[in-house]
């Protein structure tokens, strides 16, 4: 993978309207020659562009399913299971029904991404109670220097704040994302049991393309544990028509291969459920990408009182609410919380695994984001910006897209870069007729 994102356009598709322009929260695309391109740098992976465009024409891409057992002869394959795949399904089909269906599409292991969870939550916990304490003396307005802590389990927010952002990066609480913690757990217990580092492959099954990006590209840490991503509609395709013939006593009883959470972990995939998990009473949830940065302007703008802890999901109802899955989120949100509440049947009481892992803080910090600096050198920067203003001044301010830009501001930005040119305003060609 050669980009920033895992978000693409099928050319034949697009007909170079502006809805994606119109809707990108980073103006990351651009039409050029009546096709959509996307800015590597630019792009968060938030998939607004793949909600919004009525052609079709954008896709979230992840790795081929053919590849996860590729080649395999003596290499043990690991399934990182999102507790997203659980809610695509209706009832009756249990939750462990569905990890025995993934157990027999040949997996060798299958651990969920939720048995990180309760070492997770513990250490938000005790960042949120230190940093309170840190500032219990202290007036409103200094309180505010601090708080609010912002999750950084969605990587879509992180690369938000990382480009557009910076100065939240200290609010970030910094560790180590579950389905990473998973990937290196997963490895630590095979390679204690001889198995070779380089006969082991973990998959993970992802609601969103944001974590393929973070796979070939991690935030806060060197490398990533994880080697292949496939999408939850992709495995949801591939058990749906076996899964309701498993018995889940025979698959699931007494099978050392597969690691379970406790059934409480598995809500952190629905928007609150990190926050009501936490305990933490002085919260604020918010998802949906635009919304989420009302809030990170908020908090930037120190205007964000009495709030100790900020959940940012970009997509709307959280991971279920994700562009590569089945269900819709209001169903599947609806379905986390039976599955939640859900008991752990007798058999499968010694699949459950969650106090071995332990979270672990970055060990990289975020490195810069340069898409919206006009330059490195401040004067040249500072220069720029005149120029801006300058064209600004001439241009339309309709903001109507037909350049292929998505504001007049983007256009002016485009031009003194160098990537556009004034006569691409076509309001300004029609007044010179």
């Amino acid at each position: 993978m050669d980009r920033l994102h895992s978000v693409s356009i099928i050319p034949d598709l697009c007909v170079g309207c502006t809805n994606c322009i119109k809707g990108c929260p980073t103006e990351a695309i651009r039409v050029r020659d009546g096709k959509a391109v996307i800015d590597d740098i630019r792009c968060i992976d938030c998939s607004e562009c793949i909600r919004i465009c009525p052609y079709h024409a954008k896709y979230a891409k992840t790795d081929n399913y053919e590849a996860v057992f590729q080649n395999r002869k003596k290499l043990k394959v690991v399934a990182v299971v999102s507790p997203v795949l659980y809610t695509q399904f209706a009832r009756p089909v249990s939750r462990f029904a569905v990890l025995a269906a993934v157990k027999s599409l040949g997996f060798d292991y299958v651990y969920e991404e939720s048995i990180a969870y309760a070492s997770y939550l513990d250490s938000i916990k005790a960042q949120i109670l230190e940093a309170g304490e840190a500032t219990s003396h202290l007036s409103s307005d200094e309180t505010m220097d601090i708080l609010p802590l912002v999750s950084s389990t969605c990587p879509v927010v992180v690369r938000l704040i990382q480009m557009k952002y910076r100065t939240i990066i200290p609010r970030l609480i910094q560790l180590v994302p579950p389905m990473e913690s998973v990937a290196s757990f997963a490895r630590q217990e095979l390679e204690a049991d001889g198995i070779d580092a380089s006969l082991i492959r973990v998959v993970y099954f992802s609601p969103c393309p944001a974590r393929n990006t973070q796979k070939a590209f991690p935030l806060g840490i060197a490398k990533s544990s994880v080697d292949l991503v496939i999408s939850v509609h992709e495995v949801y395709s591939r058990i749906v028509r076996t899964i309701e013939d498993i018995n889940v006593g025979e698959a699931v009883g007494h099978d050392s291969t597969i690691r379970c959470s406790e059934s409480v972990y598995l809500s952190c995939a629905a928007i609150g459920g990190e926050s009501e998990s936490v305990g933490v009473s002085q919260f604020l949830t918010v998802d949906g990408i635009k919304n989420v940065m009302d809030i990170l302007n908020e908090i930037e703008s120190e205007h964000l009182e009495g709030i100790s802890f900020v959940e940012p999901f970009a997509c709307f109802g959280g991971c279920v609410g994700g562009p590569m899955t089945v269900m819709n989120r209001f169903t599947a949100t609806s379905r986390l919380r039976e599955i939640a509440f859900e008991k752990i049947p007798e058999s499968a009481q010694d699949c459950i695994d969650q106090d071995k892992i332990f979270s672990k803080k970055w060990s990289e910090e975020l490195p810069d984001n340069k898409a919206m600096q006009l330059s490195d050198d401040i004067v040249q920067a500072m220069s720029k910006y005149d120029q801006i203003d300058q064209l600004l001044s001439i241009l339309p301010g309709l903001d109507c897209g037909a350049c292929g830009a998505p504001s007049c501001a983007a256009m002016a930005e485009d031009i003194v870069q160098g990537r556009a040119d004034f006569s691409d305003c076509i309001i300004l060609r029609k007044g010179d007729k």
